[in-house]
């Protein structure tokens, strides 16, 4: 059985190459041509929203520096108070994620951006010798607090995440639908549907575990749809497989399961494999699908 690796599923679109590899019995490891063996789908680095919902929707700041050199004179870390440290790591308590925009006169090296600027850690798409699927390991140390990926993919209306859901469930697909829950001051539930399914970055093959090593958080940084951000809340060593909790946190809910950690149905449950001591048996999903 041979090693088969492609050397960049981003096709360059990411800031650092995104390799897959998987063994195979049928190829050779030079045959880096070879089709992987999931769905194809078009890389992105960032969701596809609707026209509608993709103009710049915040006011921008009009600094010309770092705007956490001088939080106190930054129009967007005066209305909303950043989340990063001056060294663009996650705070322990993090408010919600507002980041400087493309209005913003701001540079791009403000400590008020980062999950706009994509990947920084080579990350390796993975398969598993199990019936755990596909799976992603970081190539470098990650340390606690640090952005590590967005889950892109393309966001979609609730109707159309039920129909593509019970499409899914038919054919026996993987499905990768995430619903981002926000929950307002009337009580009023707002809803985002990421579907990486056809459209998609590495966060797709992350897989999940009921004792992760990355957090979700909600961060917006043009647009008022959301984007789903994955931090570190340790720190990684290489090697290691980036996991997180497909219902734990930034109030969301998986529609049924990806490919990493998943077994057999068990009456409509999908068994866990993640392995941990905690491990909750089954994969959380979204009963509203």
């Amino acid at each position: 059985m041979s090693l088969v690796v492609i050397e960049d599923l981003s096709e360059g679109k990411e800031n650092v190459p995104v390799p897959a590899e998987w063994h195979d019995s049928d190829c050779t490891r030079s045959n880096v041509s070879r089709s992987p063996p999931f769905p194809p789908f078009q890389y992105i680095t960032r969701n596809l929203i609707p026209p509608q919902a993709a103009e710049p929707f915040y006011d921008g700041c009009t600094c010309q520096h770092s705007c956490l050199d001088m939080p106190s004179a930054c129009a967007c870390t005066t209305i909303h108070t950043s989340a990063y440290t001056q060294m663009g790591f996650l705070k322990l308590e993090s408010p919600p994620i507002y980041e400087c925009n493309s209005n913003c006169t701001c540079p791009p090296t403000c400590a008020n951006r980062v999950v706009q600027h994509g990947l920084k850690a080579p990350l390796c798409v993975f398969k598993h010798n199990s019936k755990k699927g596909w799976g992603v390991r970081t190539l470098s140390v990650i340390l606690v607090g640090a952005f590590v990926a967005e889950y892109a993919g393309e966001v979609i209306g609730t109707k159309e995440a039920e129909r593509r859901w019970t499409e899914m469930t038919k054919t026996g697909s993987s499905n990768y639908i995430l619903c981002l829950r926000e929950y307002g001051p009337d009580g009023q539930v707002y809803r985002t549907n990421i579907d990486p399914s056809r459209f998609g970055n590495v966060g797709r093959f992350i897989s999940h575990s009921c004792n992760p090593n990355l957090a979700m958080h909600i961060a917006r940084i043009d647009s008022i749809v959301p984007s789903a951000a994955l931090f570190a809340l340790r720190d990684i060593q290489p090697g290691e497989e980036l996991t997180f909790d497909y219902g734990g946190s930034a109030s969301l809910n998986w529609a049924e399961t990806g490919d990493g950690a998943t077994g057999n149905a068990h009456g409509g449950r999908i068994e866990c494999l993640c392995g941990s001591s905690n491990c909750r048996k089954y994969l959380p999903y979204d009963p509203a699908l």
